[in-house]
């Protein structure tokens, strides 16, 4: 449902060659549910679709290790439990989602779009990625400079911080 976050996961258990590119086509049901403008999460979505009652990763594995790695090596038998239903759910959904993008070529296209930077986003998390911070400061200032224009244009109507209300 994750794909970057999955994909850490993938690459690490995978042996062969073979099963990594089996992978790589990153299709991502949050992904499609965020373009869908559907809620992102898995423990959301997952039940409104399918009326299969879902967890979160603390209700299901209690207090837990910090991550899936240490749990797997914890209490393989939870994990295998978690992963399992949220594989099961995910694979129910991606149906629905798919079709409801198919019927809005615009949305379709949105969804595509964030598809291809996945691999770039989690290579870049593996990686690490050089930031200039003084080109940051500067656009940041610019666009403190733009929404201040906008509010003063339509004060009290358009809230920047809200992804929906500046699409």
């Amino acid at each position: 449902h994750n794909a970057k976050a999955d994909a850490g996961l993938i690459f690490q258990s995978a042996t062969s060659v073979e099963w990594r590119l089996r992978a790589d086509p990153w299709d991502d049901t949050m992904l499609m549910a965020y373009a869908l403008r559907q809620p992102a999460s898995l423990k959301q979505i997952g039940p409104k679709l399918t009326r299969i009652p879902m967890q979160t990763y603390r209700q299901t594995v209690g207090k837990a290790p910090r991550n899936f790695a240490s749990l797997m090596a914890d209490n393989p038998a939870a994990a295998n439990d978690y992963a399992a239903k949220d594989a099961i759910v995910t694979a129910r959904i991606e149906p629905t989602l798919r079709n409801a993008l198919v019927m809005n070529p615009e949305l379709l296209n949105v969804y595509e779009e964030q598809k291809d930077l996945v691999p770039v986003l989690y290579e870049m998390e593996r990686t690490g990625v050089l930031i200039d911070t003084q080109h940051l400061q500067d656009f940041g200032a610019l666009v403190q400079r733009e929404l201040e224009v906008i509010r003063w244009i339509t004060p009290n109507q358009i809230n920047g911080n809200s992804r929906d209300a500046v699409l």
